[in-house]
């Protein structure tokens, strides 16, 4: 399965979906990761794995000075968020799409990485560790929003119940993409689960000083500073 040609085909109904399935918890999740960067001024952010530019909007709410390179392997997804943003912002977002596994920014240029529910996309989880090592300032800041493997009886029962069944089911008959939904639950499953993920980042130059449940560990919010 090609992953990038997955989600350009369910690029239309992707926003739409993501309320849907989550019952708007989503958003909400955003605004805690945009949260936990922290009051700064004259902010250079990375929007990782952006798809329709859904952090990038809550970045600007948040950060309306903030220059905001959006990255994703979906040249349509960012099309179409970027008709989502004021005009008036457009000058402060930069849309690249490339692989995140070799990013095209230079060595300490970027102040903060945020990546909601992307990294689980990408192949080789070291590799784009260490490129986001590489462009974030000392002591710059990553946020990552995903969901990993389920280890609670909650969590798990989720996935085995809501994610097995229903996301498929309903994600699949409103983008006609059955798959691509299927491919959620099962690369949920495939992930690290959280531990892992915070002893990955430390390998890789990072200091986790958060790892947050949300809705019961459906999803994590994991906050880590680069090592200067």
């Amino acid at each position: 399965m090609n992953i990038a040609e997955m989600f350009t085909d369910i690029a239309p109904s992707y926003d739409t979906l993501n309320r849907w399935l989550s019952f708007s918890r989503d958003a909400t999740w955003r605004r805690r990761a945009v949260e936990a960067i922290g009051m700064r001024l004259n902010l250079h952010v990375l929007d990782l794995c952006a798809g329709t530019l859904d952090m990038t909007q809550t970045l600007l709410q948040r950060f309306p000075h903030a220059r905001i390179t959006a990255v994703d392997f979906s040249q349509a997804m960012l099309d179409l968020g970027l008709k989502k943003i004021p005009r008036v912002f457009w000058p402060q977002v930069t849309c690249k799409c490339e692989d995140a596994q070799a990013l095209s920014l230079p060595d300490a240029s970027v102040d903060a990485t945020l990546c909601a529910f992307g990294m689980r996309n990408i192949p080789d989880q070291g590799k784009s560790l260490s490129e986001l090592a590489r462009v974030l300032t000392p002591d710059g800041v990553l946020v990552i929003l995903d969901f990993f493997r389920p280890t609670t009886w909650r969590s798990r029962l989720f996935a085995a119940t809501y994610g097995r069944f229903v996301i498929p089911w309903l994600g699949g008959w409103i983008s006609k993409r059955p798959q691509a939904y299927r491919y959620l639950h099962e690369s949920t499953l495939a992930f690290y689960p959280v531990a892992a993920y915070r002893a990955l980042l430390h390998t890789h130059g990072f200091d986790v000083t958060r790892s947050d449940p949300l809705s019961g560990g459906i999803a994590h919010l994991i906050v880590a500073r680069k090592i200067a």
